[in-house]
């Protein structure tokens, strides 16, 4: 949508919610460094800034309050992909699922372009964070626990 805007050469109106989920999808998976640029409110005005250029000035490694939010994020997702890729893995991890809560609790792989996923791995995540404790116990595979529990 922003490129059809930009190729087009006609004056374009993105979708307020397909804005806002382009500028959450930026900060929030964003790889890599950019330059430190802070902008204040007296500094953005709707006559002087298109949105775009105001987006494209942003440092996002600020607002995910430096990297350790990221580096939890990865390790989380490397916890998931772990349990999800794996029958075994996750035939153990369910067990203890099943003795906790009764059901068997699949864990959530967030998806960039599903609004809300993010939170529902989180969700499940912290919902049965013993159970993978355990089950990463009996792998033997403690250490990707590291500053995540």
């Amino acid at each position: 949508m922003m490129r059809f805007g930009k190729d087009s050469g006609a004056i374009h109106q993105m979708c307020y919610n397909h804005g806002i989920h382009l500028a959450v999808v930026k900060i929030l998976y964003m790889k890599g460094e950019s330059e430190n640029v802070n902008l204040t409110d007296e500094e953005i005005s709707d006559e002087d800034y298109s949105s775009s250029e105001i987006t494209d000035n942003i440092n996002y490694n600020s607002v995910i309050s430096k990297p350790q939010i990221r580096d939890v994020l990865d390790r989380i997702r490397k916890i998931v992909k772990l349990f999800r890729k794996s029958p075994t893995k996750n035939s153990i991890l369910q067990k203890y699922v099943y003795e906790k809560h009764g059901k068997e609790m699949k864990l959530i792989l967030d998806v960039k372009t599903r609004w809300n996923s993010m939170d529902t791995m989180l969700m499940r995540f912290i919902q049965i964070r013993e159970c993978i404790i355990l089950a990463l116990s009996d792998l033997n595979s403690l250490t990707l626990l590291q500053d995540v529990i």
